[in-house]
Formats: structure tokens, sequence, C-alpha cells
């Protein structure tokens, strides 16, 4: 018996349409549920593509198709299951961790498949389970029925997605680079899970110690979209700073960020709803009265355009001497272009654009070299 899955996309691009399926078979020992869904997570998307499995009896598991362009670029899955006989439950909600003789992660909503099969597949068994009410996350009219499961036989990539994640959980930015190299140069077998969590780390890392990861991936990953992701960020870094036209907040003139090329630029990435980034003013304003000289700072918000109000009221009410630009209805593709993926960020740029780097200026050795700053 043929079975046909309708593949529900939130987005309109027909390339996920018209490209290759491939399949995604799923079983639960001793769970049984009357709808599942499946939702891939995926960058630069508001809408996620959705598909409803379908059950096959005889074989206990259920088959979704997705279009190798999704597999290609997607960031997790998550699963939703439904039963008729709890219609009070909004949704059941499933979670996965390695439990193993030699490790046991935590359990985790999202899961990655990375194999270049046909058919991935995911196995799993319940070990446990809670219902969830008045949550913050799920919503206070939602009961959420929570199953957490041990994955069975998982495959290389599977397995060491949850792993990675795991053992990155609590390492802090400064120790990522040799937790990366252990992990990269002890499980060469998931070569697809760990590009992955280098490109999700990436920002942590200096332009030498990620070409130096890079380097140790073999040519099986060269096709995958977040090694070329990756090199591209590469060759980013590699490069003089690609200056952008913006609109000052207050003039709604447009200006480079760039005003002076013989000083070097601090571009501080920043938002009127962001506690942590208004943490940072006293910092910043003390380096721009230390080293202004030597050193323009200027802001780029990532509020949208009806938010820019809020943005200009904070500037006034902290009396900032630096520049404020947007790139209005731009945000995200000027956000992708400097590879900014949460706020605050920092770029520090070289007088001529020559060099930049990113700076964490929360940091004591951060700040001192930018206090040491001369032309």
């Amino acid at each position: 018996m043929k079975y046909v899955l309708s593949v529900l996309l939130c987005i309109g691009f027909n390339a996920l349409v018209y490209s290759q399926q491939r399949t995604l078979r799923v079983s639960f020992e001793n769970v049984k549920y009357d709808s599942l869904q499946c939702v891939c997570a995926m960058e630069g998307f508001k809408q996620f593509p959705t598909a409803q499995g379908v059950y096959d009896d005889k074989r206990e598991c259920w088959f979704f198709h997705f279009p190798d362009t999704v597999f290609d670029r997607y960031v997790q899955i998550n699963f939703r299951g439904k039963r008729n006989d709890a219609p009070q439950i909004t949704y059941i909600h499933p979670s996965f961790r390695v439990n193993s003789d030699s490790i046991k992660t935590y359990f985790h909503n999202g899961i990655l498949f990375w194999e270049l099969a046909d058919t991935v597949c995911l196995n799993a068994r319940l070990v446990e389970q809670d219902t969830i009410r008045n949550s913050r996350f799920y919503g206070v009219d939602n009961v959420i029925l929570r199953q957490n499961f041990d994955l069975i036989n998982p495959s290389p990539d599977l397995r060491r997605s949850l792993i990675n994640e795991n053992l990155l959980l609590n390492t802090p930015k400064e120790k990522r680079y040799e937790v990366l190299k252990k992990i990269f140069m002890e499980a060469p077998e998931a070569p697809f899970a760990n590009i992955h969590t280098l490109y999700n780390n990436k920002a942590a890392l200096t332009y030498e110690q990620l070409k130096t990861l890079v380097g140790l991936f073999d040519g099986s990953v060269e096709q995958c979209y977040y090694y070329r992701e990756v090199k591209k960020y590469l060759d980013f870094l590699s490069n003089r700073f690609e200056d952008t036209l913006l609109t000052n907040c207050l003039t709604k003139e447009k200006e480079f960020i760039i005003s002076d090329k013989d000083k070097y630029t601090l571009l501080v990435f920043s938002a009127s709803w962001c506690a942590p980034c208004h943490a940072l003013i006293p910092i910043l304003k003390e380096l721009y009265e230390m080293k202004k000289d030597v050193l323009d700072i200027v802001y780029f918000t990532v509020d949208e355009p009806k938010q820019l109000d809020n943005w200009n009221k904070l500037m006034e009410k902290e009396q900032i001497p630096w520049r404020s630009l947007t790139p209005l209805d731009s945000v995200r593709t000027v956000q992708k272009k400097y590879d900014v993926q949460a706020i605050p960020d920092a770029y520090l740029i070289y007088p001529k654009g020559v060099k930049f780097e990113r700076i964490n200026v929360r940091k004591k050795e951060a700040r001192e070299k930018v206090e040491g700053l001369k032309l």
C-alpha cells in the first residue's frame, strides 16, 4: 500500500514543494497517539513546515515526508501528539535523551537527523511523563502532557546531536573551543551533527579557532548547508568590513556605519526592549569618554520601525552621545549579513575597515583591549 502524506507547508516557497522527498519513520514503544504532528524549525522563516503523520498499523509506526530542502536547512524537529480519549490535553509533547552505559543526556524537545539516507528513523521507549498546567511557556489555558523517551539504537548523528548539546549546555564561551575540538576528534562518525554544533557556536570562536575546527572535517560535509554557512562566516571574518548604508534614527538621513575611516568603530547591536543591552550603557559611556579621540561608537538597533519611538526615547533618557542607525524594514536581512544571532552583540572595526572582530565588552579583557587602542 502506498502511503501519501499531506504536507502542510506554512511558507510560500515553491522550492520546498517541488524538491525530492525524504521519509521520516517514527515509532514509540507502548505509546499510542490518534494523531502525530511534526514541525521543522528552520532558520530565516517566521512559519515552519509542518506535517501530519500517517500511521501504519502493521509496522506500528508513523510516516512523514519532507522535501530535501527542509532536511537541508532545518534547526530541529519537534513532535506534537493528540489522543481522542484526552480532549482536555492541548497536545502531548515528546522529549528525548540518549541513555547508555557511557553517557546520559538531558531530555530535549527538539531532535536532529543528518543522515543522507532516503529514510531516517526515530525509535523511542517511554521513560516517564508528567502533566503541565498554568505554564507561562505553554499558556495558562493549555494542559500539556510531557512524555520523556529514551532513544533506541539512534543513528550516530542523531545520538551525537543530543550529546553535543548536553556537553556544551553549561560550557562558558571562553572554553568552547577546547570542548568542540575534543568532540570533533573523538566523534568523527557523526560529521553532520558536529558541523551543526560548530555552526551554533561559531560566534564564541575567534577566526583562527574556527578555521582550525573547520579543518578537522573531511569532504563528506561539503554539501551540507551548515558547512557552507560556516565557510561563508569564515570568509566574512577574513575580509574587510563591508559597510552598509542605514538610516539615522533621529535625523532620518542615510549614513554609513563608519563615519570616520581613520578611527576605530565599535558597532553595537541593541534594542529598546533588551534589558541586557541597557545594562551595557554605563560601560559604553565610560569607553566613549575615555577613547573618543580614537574610537567612534555607533548603535545598530534591531527594533522594527514601529518600535523606533521607544528606541529614541531610550536614547534621550540615557543621553547617548553617539549615533543610532536602523535598517528600517530590512532588520532581518542586515542581521544575517553581520551574523547577529542574539543581542547584545558588537564588532570592533579597525581603521579603514581593514579588519574587524566580534567583541564582548561585558568581559574585562575586551574592555582592556578597547582601552588600549591607539591610532
